[in-house]
């Protein structure tokens, strides 16, 4: 058996000690990145639709602008690190919801299309109902 080494890391907690003020600007801050990020998942959710007639190098051509665009728009009024971030989250967040949808809709077909499924089984031949023994007092052996 080889011996090895236990972790490495040193785990460093601090805590931030805020003013009024400062918390004042971080909200200010995070409801501007909401309203961004907002806006933005709004324009992702109602997407022009793409030109049937364009082959694959001219549809690629057509994201890679409309994913430029984008980008511009938000780093104007933000950074692009907060941009990218901003993109990517919406992005995760329509196609994860897109997938759902996707995966939910055959089910939901299928259901309405179907007529309901008996959850009883028929009997074959006849049932019969066999009495319960009768209570002698008597433990049961």
């Amino acid at each position: 058996m080889k011996p090895v080494a236990g972790p490495c890391g040193v785990a460093i907690t601090t805590r931030l000690w805020t003013t009024p003020d400062d918390e004042h600007v971080l909200d200010l801050v995070a409801e501007h990145l909401g309203r961004l990020r907002r806006a933005d998942l709004a324009r992702v959710c109602h997407p022009v639709p793409l030109d049937p007639n364009l082959d694959g190098r001219a549809k690629l051509l057509v994201r890679r602008d409309r994913l430029n665009t984008r980008k511009k728009a938000l780093t104007a009024e933000s950074s692009a690190r907060w941009a990218n971030a901003i993109i990517a989250a919406n992005d995760a967040q329509y196609r994860l919801a897109r997938d759902v949808q996707h995966r939910h809709r055959p089910g939901t077909r299928g259901t309405k299309s179907r007529p309901p499924v008996r959850t009883g089984t028929r009997l074959r031949g006849r049932a019969t109902v066999t009495p319960a023994p009768a209570n002698t007092g008597q433990p049961h052996q």
